[in-house]
């Protein structure tokens, strides 16, 4: 379920939002799979058991409380889908932006479209990345610089993708890295990552930084993970390891580059894991 779930969220916006209900004779076990801050509230509130997320340093951001979270959320990590993945920054070479720095004295009118989704991640992320370089929406706005959202990743079919090799957009701030870059790349646009200065002011809030073939800097957007509330109980959490198990090829709790995780385990996950040498 799992699985299905990361595939089409990851596909199709319309599957950004997932519940499975399992009722019976104990309380209610809802699982759920949201790449929107959303899904972490769900949890928290209690109204899911159990989440999964991407990246998963969402949910590193929502557990130290940094916006848009407010406060340190009571979540505990119980496994990571390995996804590799990063940021990445494209704007057309007629431009002249080549990096962050160039954007924040830029001036328009430009375009550069966002995810579609308002609540995806991305969004949140998007304003920390502009604020580590000393720039936010509103300053771009100010400068003729808008941000759009339309449609889901960049994927060289995409309309936003030929729109901006034909000129008619002017820039792309997206993830899927695996899936894009490569292809605006080889379009001629200007790829860029993040500056080591803005990393490090980002890396203290909780993200993490990738580096893309070619030695371009940016922050990770690796990892599904999949989280509960920090007093989830431990019998449960017990019972969703051994489920988990059965998925051993997509699933690990080894914190590794294309699933990562700095929210702590679960201590019931951490127990299970160590029992089966799997840390």
């Amino acid at each position: 379920m799992l699985d299905i779930a990361a595939e089409l969220a990851a596909t199709d916006p319309f599957w950004r939002r997932m519940t499975v209900r399992f009722a019976g004779p104990v309380p209610e076990v809802v699982l759920s799979n949201s790449s929107t801050p959303d899904g972490i509230a769900d949890v928290v509130s209690g109204n899911v058991t159990l989440a999964t997320i991407n990246p998963s340093a969402a949910l590193t951001i929502a557990y130290r409380g940094h916006p848009p979270f407010g406060t340190p959320q009571p979540v505990r990590t119980i496994a990571v889908m390995p996804s590799a993945d990063g940021l990445v920054f494209a704007m057309h070479p007629r431009t002249g932006v080549k990096s962050l720095e160039d954007l924040a004295i830029a001036r328009g009118p430009l375009t550069i479209a966002l995810r579609g989704e308002p609540a995806h991640s991305l969004q949140f992320m998007i304003d920390d990345v502009l604020a580590a370089t000393g720039q936010s929406r509103a300053s771009l706005k100010a400068r003729g610089i808008s941000l759009e959202g339309r449609g889901g990743i960049p994927y060289a079919t995409s309309q936003k993708f030929r729109d901006l090799v034909a000129g008619e957009l002017d820039g792309i701030f997206d993830e899927g890295a695996d899936e894009w870059m490569a292809d605006v790349l080889d379009a001629g646009m200007n790829v860029f990552g993040i500056g080591e200065a803005a990393v490090t002011r980002l890396e203290a809030l909780g993200y993490r930084r990738r580096v893309h073939a070619g030695g371009m800097l940016t922050l990770d957007f690796s990892g599904w993970a999949i989280f509960v509330h920090a007093e989830a109980p431990d019998d449960l959490i017990e019972k969703i390891c051994a489920a988990l198990v059965a998925r051993e090829a997509t699933v690990t709790c080894r914190n590794t580059p294309d699933a990562p995780y700095d929210v702590p385990l679960h201590p019931a996950a951490e127990r299970f894991w160590r029992s089966r040498g799997a840390l």
